[in-house]
């Protein structure tokens, strides 16, 4: 744990169809000296993807929906950028990421949108494949499932899972808001790592993509659910989704051709809410979760009918160097330095991030084109709101409309760049834009690493009229 700054842990292990291991260990709260214990709440972040497939699956078996039908028969106000995309995407698109549209992740990092304004602004974000084409992760699809959920299910998306799902199998504790993890007698705050030491980070809602990423568990309750899953969606004598159902989740609905860490280096699939690999032999069905100061994973092997739950109140892949392990005790395996390979896996991955959103090198001797304060104003996005820049005592600072704000350094000519405390966009690069004029006309950030810069236009100060007493 103190190689990877991670304050406090949580992991179980299931063999066999039942608990052989269950242990905490270290803090929740570093500067109160709290323990985690088996109830301690963590945000679960992208784990959460796999309960809304499995209310999207519920309603089917009810019969209240098709995986195969397009989403806008259910929902007449779905409209995607693209028509054709808009007319027959299907709830198993949505499900499995293959919907033509790239990772949104500004959009639900960066912005205060709720997820209704989300899910309204999906016709403006263009794709960059065609539909089924490719796997993409994205959220807003996650989200969109959550509000057909709701559409369908005749309330709300938390209060279907916390009736149909959490109810049934006793997760009592579990809920899915940060407003109601702080109401716990029990729950773990955000660290990151800070020079080698955990340290505390303020928490990030993330409400407004809820279906894809908001439910707080823990590990008691997370292992419940993961027996649920290895008994073929059974709790007791009561089936609550079909076997077919189930079986349509945990198999391979789309290939991933894209390099990701952790099990998918060799064969990586994804089903519907979970990704699905190979491990020397072995299918592994699992999901990971992130948010900032937390981690989440829930793997297991149907077949060997193993699995494990980890929890930990820090951001990185320790979860993949427990997995790992624990498999390669229960299974027999000739075991292997996990912790050395994750570490270098992890580094990589901050790297990769960093200068997804730091490009290019500066070009020394240059100077801005026009006075610091002229660039201060208001820009704006359709999709992305406004942001504004201001001067503040001959330096620029931006503020993005979730609260984000840092300096901005010039870089060399109207390149910007300054550092932030986010996990996601430790760097922001603004690129400030003239007309022929010589007018300052825009900006432009790469917001998304696979889909060009996002050009803000800035917003032009309205001329005072004149009083008329005619």
């Amino acid at each position: 744990m103190s190689q990877w700054a991670v304050p406090g842990l949580a992991v179980a292990v299931v063999r066999d169809g039942e608990v052989v291991y269950m242990r905490s260990f270290g803090y929740r709260d570093t500067e109160g000296k709290l323990p985690v214990t088996c109830r301690t709440l963590f945000p679960i972040g992208s784990a959460t993807k796999s309960f809304t497939a499995m209310a999207i699956g519920m309603l089917a078996d009810a019969g209240k929906l098709d995986l195969d039908t397009p989403v806008i028969e259910y929902m007449g106000d779905f409209r995607l950028y693209d028509e054709y995309a808009t007319l027959n995407v299907t709830p198993r698109d949505l499900l499995c990421h293959r919907t033509g549209v790239p990772p949104q992740t500004s959009l639900t990092l960066l912005s205060a949108m709720d997820r209704y304004e989300c899910y309204r602004r999906l016709r403006y974000l263009e794709p960059t494949s065609d539909l089924r084409s490719v796997f993409q992760y994205n959220n807003l699809m996650y989200t969109a499932a959550g509000i057909l959920v709701e559409r369908l299910g005749g309330s709300s998306w938390e209060e279907f899972v916390a009736e149909h799902i959490f109810k049934p199998l006793g997760m009592e504790r579990s809920n899915f808001s940060v407003a109601d993890l702080k109401k716990a007698d029990d729950f773990a705050q955000p660290y990151m790592a800070l020079d080698g030491k955990p340290a505390r980070v303020p928490f990030r809602s993330t409400d407004s993509i809820g279906p894809a990423g908001s439910i707080n568990s823990n590990l008691e309750e997370m292992t419940k659910w993961l027996l649920f899953n290895l008994n073929c969606g059974k709790v007791g004598d009561k089936q609550l989704i079909s076997r077919a159902s189930l079986a349509e989740m945990h198999n391979p609905q789309m290939v991933i051709r894209t390099p990701m860490c952790g099990y998918l280096k060799h064969l990586k699939l994804y089903g519907m809410g979970w990704f699905i690999s190979d491990y020397r032999g072995h299918r592994v069905i699992h999901h990971g979760g992130n948010v900032d100061g937390f981690s989440a994973l829930v793997s297991f092997m149907p077949e060997d009918k193993t699995g494990v739950v980890i929890l930990l109140n820090s951001t990185n892949f320790m979860f993949f160097v427990i997995e790992r392990n624990v498999y390669d005790r229960l299974l027999g395996l000739e075991e292997r330095d996990w912790n050395t390979d994750f570490k270098k896996a992890y580094a990589d991955a901050l790297k990769a991030l960093a200068a997804a959103h730091d490009k290019g090198e500066a070009i020394p001797g240059t100077t801005p084109s026009l006075p610091l304060a002229r660039y201060a104003g208001t820009y704006e996005h359709r999709v992305f709101d406004s942001i504004k820049v201001r001067n503040i005592n001959d330096k620029l600072t931006i503020e993005l409309p979730s609260g984000l704000r840092c300096e901005l350094e010039h870089f060399h000519f109207d390149l910007f760049k300054g550092k932030t405390s986010d996990f996601y966009f430790p760097v922001l690069q603004v690129r400030f834009h003239l007309d022929d004029d010589g007018a300052l006309s825009s900006l432009s950030m790469p917001l998304q690493p696979d889909g060009g810069d996002v050009v803000f236009k800035r917003v032009k100060k309205r001329k005072p009229v004149a009083a008329s007493f005619d």
